[in-house]
């Protein structure tokens, strides 16, 4: 083991649950001293494996057959699980996350036992980290270590000025897990933006705008 490297985040993603779950957290921890790291690919060597080592949402059957030999060794790291939503149960409406986590395939079209190894993964690891109470109440019947740690923006954003339009703009945020959202609010944005025609649309995540139907100038994209 690296008893240098203080917790190793294995990521998911760099979207928004990678960077609030994973790498905001581990940058704040750098930052009052502790040695700490993360990325998409999982450090190679067992002299390498951290003092903790933090899977993001690890259930693909490759990386949760690595977890799982990580978890069995007598010298090992701490793992400790991080899961941010129901992946058990996901709307049939998300294009994406529904074929991903319900039914196991991939983007390449591959199969993965993906609820399987989320139980699997959940039950070995020596703490489970999630963002609310309903879905604690969920893992801890496969692992009594189950502790919430909400989402939290760094300190910097609260003073952040940020720019400033003399057109009103009206924002959407959510990406593509929010599509069952998107398809109950989204005829009533778009109407009342027909009906305000110099005022601006700003999406955030996702992409929605190409649905709402307003010219290329009136649409915003961040993220």
């Amino acid at each position: 083991m690296n008893n240098e490297l203080d917790a190793f985040g294995w990521l998911a993603d760099r979207t928004g649950c990678g960077t609030i779950r994973i790498m905001q957290p581990l940058t704040a921890l750098r930052e009052k001293g502790y040695n700490t790291d993360f990325n998409e690919k999982m450090v190679q060597g067992a002299e390498y494996l951290p003092k903790a080592l933090i899977g993001q949402r690890v259930c693909k059957d490759g990386p949760s057959e690595l977890w799982f030999q990580i978890g069995v060794q007598k010298v090992r790291p701490r793992t400790i699980y991080e899961l941010d939503d129901d992946l058990w149960t996901v709307d049939h409406s998300t294009a994406r996350a529904f074929p991903g986590f319900i039914n196991g395939i991939d983007d390449s079209g591959a199969f993965h036992n993906v609820r399987g190894n989320i139980a699997r993964n959940v039950a070995l690891s020596d703490y489970v980290t999630c963002t609310t109470e309903p879905l604690a109440e969920l893992l801890i019947q496969l692992n009594p270590n189950v502790h919430i740690i909400p989402n939290y923006l760094p300190r910097w954003v609260f003073d952040w000025e940020r720019p400033r339009r003399e057109i009103l703009t009206v924002g959407w945020g959510g990406a593509s897990s929010h599509d069952m959202d998107w398809a109950h609010n989204g005829p009533q944005i778009k109407r009342w933006l027909d009906r305000n025609p110099k005022v601006d649309f700003r999406l955030i995540g996702g992409k929605k705008g190409e649905l709402i139907g307003l010219p290329n100038d009136r649409v915003m994209a961040t993220g």
